[in-house]
C-alpha cells in the first residue's frame, strides 16, 4: 500500500499535533470501522473498537516513522484488537456453554427422582381406584377430564353443589394418602427430615 499521508502530516503527528490527527482519523476512521465490522460481526463493537484503534494510534504517536504506512498501521491494530475481542467472546462463550450445560445437568432428574415420581403417579392412580364408585366418576369427570361443575351435574343428574363436595372430598381422600406415602417413601430413603 501506498502511503497516502505526506511526510509533514507524519512528523506533525510524531510532534503530538492535533490537526494531523484529526486529518488522519477523518481520513481513516470509516475505512477502519467497517474493516472491523466486517472482522467481528458487529456494527456497535466495531464503533467502540475504532476508537480505541485511534486512541492507541495517538498514545503511540512518537514511535511512527517517517516512511510507515499509516493506513496499513491502523489496520494492523484493528486487526489484533479485532482477534483479542474473539478470543475473549470465545472463551465466554465457552464458560456459557459450560455453566448451561452445568445448570441444565443440575436440574435433569436423578434416577431416583424419576422413580418417586413414577411411584407418586401409581398411588395417584390407586387412590382415585380406592374411591367409591360414583365419587370416583364424578372426580374423573370434573378433575381428570376438565368438564365444568355445571356438565358434570348434568351428566349425572345431581347439583353443582354435589359435584363440587364430591370433587372436594374425593381430593381430600387422595391428598391424605399421597401424604402418608411420601412421608413413609422419604423417611425410608432417609432423603426426608422433619
Amino acid at each position: 500500500m501506498d502511503n497516502k499521508f505526506s511526510k509533514e502530516i507524519i512528523g506533525a503527528l510524531q510532534e503530538s499535533d492535533p490537526k494531523a490527527f484529526e486529518t488522519v482519523f477523518s481520513s481513516e476512521y470509516r475505512n477502519i470501522k467497517n474493516f472491523i465490522a466486517r472482522l467481528i460481526n458487529s456494527d456497535g463493537e466495531a464503533e467502540e473498537l475504532a476508537q480505541d484503534v485511534f486512541m492507541i494510534f495517538w498514545e503511540r504517536r512518537r514511535y511512527i516513522k517517517d516512511d510507515m504506512n499509516i493506513s496499513g498501521y491502523l489496520h494492523t491494530i484493528s486487526r489484533n484488537l479485532s482477534f483479542k475481542l474473539l478470543r475473549k467472546r470465545h472463551r465466554e462463550n465457552a464458560l456459557i456453554s459450560d455453566l448451561s450445560y452445568r445448570y441444565l445437568d443440575s436440574l435433569a432428574p436423578s434416577n431416583e427422582d424419576v422413580y418417586y415420581e413414577r411411584e407418586l403417579n401409581i398411588l395417584f392412580l390407586m387412590s382415585i381406584e380406592e374411591l367409591p364408585i360414583r365419587r370416583r366418576e364424578i372426580f374423573q369427570k370434573s378433575f381428570m377430564e376438565g368438564l365444568s361443575d355445571e356438565e358434570v351435574a348434568a351428566a349425572f343428574g345431581v347439583s353443582e353443589k354435589t359435584v363440587q363436595n364430591q370433587v372436594n372430598l374425593a381430593l381430600n381422600e387422595i391428598k391424605q394418602k399421597m401424604i402418608f406415602f411420601t412421608i413413609v417413601l422419604y423417611s425410608v430413603s432417609g432423603s426426608f427430615t422433619v
